[in-house]
């Protein structure tokens, strides 16, 4: 994933979780870059985004479904794994 798009997607989330600290990392595993949010001491969500999903997704798209995969981590506990892929969004 180029350095631009990360960029873009860390400014994207930090405009939609203004209180939160973000960092990033690529995961050669699965081939996506990892976003890991945190909400002061207790709170640890991470957010993936496969490059698939970067090639197949116009930007507008993609950040519709990046403000669907936070409002998914909003809603749920601390530790949360969310996918953005090619096809959509998996939140474990």
């Amino acid at each position: 994933m180029h350095d631009d798009m990360v960029a873009d997607i860390s400014s994207h989330l930090t405009r939609r979780l203004p209180d939160c600290r973000i960092t990033t990392k690529f995961d050669a595993f699965r081939d996506a870059q990892r976003f890991k949010i945190r909400h002061g001491r207790i709170a640890t969500h991470f957010l993936l985004v496969e490059e698939g999903a970067v090639e197949v997704y116009k930007h507008d798209e993609l950040m519709k479904l990046l403000d669907r995969a936070v409002e998914r981590m909003r809603q749920t506990s601390t530790d949360v794994e969310v996918l953005v892929t090619r096809h959509g969004i998996r939140g474990d």
